[in-house]
């Protein structure tokens, strides 16, 4: 929960409640490169202090800069400065001088390293929940979901969505990632293959479940099994699958097909969150 100052709460201040969508402003390209400047001390350099070798305990963060300096700044690899302050002065430049996508950017850079170190899963959930909870308190109008900056800034459908990509077996939690990675796409959103991959996930984890090769007889199946004994909750997951599925109407095959309906933001955003949302529910019948 965002902490409200003492000067807010009475009065003496006004707080500004205008999301940053297009824009970085000063205060939140210096808290992302503060947190950075953190990650890199415990997480890159103090994680593996146990090591005596020097080389091994700094590896990641060599790595971290090598990557840094020369995908990010196309520095030569043999002009890359030695001294840990100056190579964390010139991140600092970057984020502070750099159009304001490129923070974004350089965010999900951040999350693709760690990735590839093969951090610990609660590692990665930790590192994200402090970005978010900075993105929170600077109105930033976006939040990191699975290591993707992403226009969604609900913590309940955050955790919905990570929880899924979490939890799923390795089909599903691949369709939830490329669900994420479509909605998240710079500059220009993918909502229908959004809504295709969201759906996709929903139906693997159905297939998984029963070994039945649809949506409909997997779900016949769980509630002739009375894993699903609520009539009410099986017609509204019939509904949702008929609202995104449909050939003639469904946003699924919306312009995926070629057809009439325009699907935006709001229903790609729809899809993925409460596919997400089901695919958490039906494990809990597993």
């Amino acid at each position: 929960m965002k902490n409200i100052p003492f000067s807010v709460r009475y009065g003496y201040k006004q707080e500004s409640v205008v999301l940053q969508l297009e824009n970085v402003n000063l205060d939140l390209r210096n808290a992302v490169y503060s947190l950075v400047f953190e990650i890199s001390e415990k997480f890159l350099i103090r994680k593996s202090s146990y090591i005596s070798n020097y080389d091994s305990e700094y590896k990641d963060f060599e790595s971290f800069i090598k990557n840094f300096f020369v995908r990010i700044l196309r520095t030569p690899i043999d002009e890359i400065p030695d001294e840990f302050h100056v190579r964390m002065s010139i991140i600092k430049n970057y984020l502070r001088n750099s159009e304001w996508f490129k923070v974004y950017d350089f965010i999900e850079f951040v999350f693709d390293f760690l990735v590839s170190c093969n951090f610990y899963i609660e590692d990665l959930r930790e590192i994200e929940g402090l970005f978010n909870a900075i993105l929170e308190e600077f109105s930033s109008g976006y939040r990191i979901i699975h290591g993707k900056v992403s226009p969604i800034t609900s913590q309940v459908e955050i955790d919905e969505i990570n929880q899924a990509a979490d939890d799923a077996s390795k089909e599903v939690a691949h369709h939830i990632n490329k669900a994420i990675a479509q909605f998240s796409k710079k500059p220009n959103p993918d909502f229908p293959n959004t809504i295709k991959e969201s759906i996709s996930a929903l139906e693997g984890q159905m297939r998984l479940m029963t070994g039945e090769s649809t949506y409909g007889r997997a779900l016949k199946e769980l509630q002739s099994k009375g894993k699903i004994p609520n009539n009410e909750l099986v017609k509204m997951l019939e509904n949702f699958y008929a609202y995104t599925n449909n050939k003639k109407d469904g946003i699924r095959h919306a312009k995926v097909e070629g057809g009439e309906i325009d699907v935006g933001f709001d229903e790609a955003k729809l899809s993925l969150v409460v596919s997400s949302a089901i695919i958490n529910y039906l494990k809990t019948l597993e």
